[in-house]
């Protein structure tokens, strides 16, 4: 579950995270525990990785058939994506896990023009254009693939 926080002038809420390989830029969120639908997933890391208490889903936009390296080992995963519009805000790490802690860096708001100009890795890997879509008023009626 990841939560893409959009506000209306195109800034989105990215952290970065060190990974096995290399630094990386992602959205908010995390792993469905055991008895969690997607909802109660979401709901539970946003509020230990930002702090953030109330929030309105506008809508499932994207679906990201991917992979990552844990301990010299590759595991494929499945991320679901969820638009929350929203205005800045100052997220807080306080209810991370110490796992997560260890391998967060900062957050930062970025304007998706520098997203869509930048070196910096993003996962999903297209994530500037995908975001000028959204924040164009495209949202999906089903959720899109993001590719890698």
């Amino acid at each position: 579950m990841r939560a893409v926080f959009l506000t209306e002038y195109g800034k989105v809420l990215l952290m970065k995270v060190a990974g096995e390989q290399e630094s990386l830029w992602i959205m908010p969120g995390g792993r469905i525990r055991a008895g969690e639908d997607a909802q109660t997933a979401l709901a539970r890391e946003i509020g230990e990785e930002t702090g953030l208490p109330d929030f309105r889903v506008e809508s499932e936009v994207w679906i990201r058939h991917g992979s990552f390296v844990r301990k010299g080992e590759r595991h494929e995963e499945v991320e679901r994506f969820f638009l929350i519009p929203t205005e800045r805000f100052e997220p807080s790490i306080e209810g991370m896990e110490d796992a997560e802690k260890k391998r967060f860096r900062r957050y930062e708001w970025w304007n998706i023009g520098d997203i869509v100009d930048s070196d910096e890795t993003f996962v999903p890997r297209r994530l500037g254009r995908l975001l000028l879509k959204l924040h164009a008023g495209d949202v999906p009626p089903k959720p899109v693939e993001t590719g890698e």
